[in-house]
């Protein structure tokens, strides 16, 4: 099921977006499990309950799934509130 270069610009994009939200999620409480059970979560229900209920015809591989682009606005839209709450973590914070 390859779609090629599409995938690795798909995964990257939403590996930068995940890496925000998960990074402010372990920043702000301080412990690794906040951003630990998130991904997990993630990886389960995007391998083990999206895709077995997902017939892959046509362009499906190149919106669903791990590497498709519909998981991509969730993560943007994610992304986009967790940077904008980034003065919550303070400067301490960040050089720890």
């Amino acid at each position: 099921m390859g779609t090629g270069w599409f995938r690795l610009v798909v995964v990257s994009i939403n590996m930068i977006g995940l890496y925000i939200v998960l990074t402010w999620l372990r920043l702000k409480s301080g412990s690794l499990w906040t951003a630990v059970i998130p991904h997990a979560a993630s990886n389960h229900f995007i391998q083990q309950f999206f895709d077995p209920m997902t017939a892959y015809t046509g362009k499906t591989r190149y919106i669903l799934g791990e590497f498709g682009i519909g998981f991509t606005p969730v993560v943007a839209l994610l992304a986009a509130c967790f940077w904008s709450r980034r003065a919550e973590l303070g400067p301490t914070q960040l050089v720890q």
